[in-house]
């Protein structure tokens, strides 16, 4: 998850998403969703911020690499804060199994 600055407008926003998608794609990750969640606000001021906008990507990338991605977002100031948390995989033959009744 990333959290942009709440001053950009629709372009600006774009432009970062694409940078931050840009990066992941350079360390050789893979994203397959892009979920916009909106501007949200904080529950405390950060940083003499006090909301952002808020962006979800699902992406397929190298666990190795994590660090390496969280020092270029550091130093890019389009990018306010950054959340990498692992999802459970899903076994290929096993997609959606439905539940029988009893």
């Amino acid at each position: 998850m990333f959290i942009f600055s709440d001053k950009f407008n629709e372009e600006e926003l774009e432009n970062a998403q694409e940078q931050a998608k840009g990066e992941i794609e350079k360390l050789g990750g893979k994203i397959s969703h892009i979920e916009k969640m909106g501007r949200r606000s904080f529950a405390r001021t950060m940083k003499k911020r006090d909301g952002g906008f808020y962006v979800r990507m699902d992406m397929d990338f190298d666990p190795q690499q994590i660090e390496a991605l969280n020092q270029r977002y550091a130093l890019t100031e389009s990018v306010f804060r950054v959340q990498i948390c692992r999802t459970p995989e899903i076994p290929p033959d096993e997609p959606n199994k439905p539940v029988e009744a009893a």
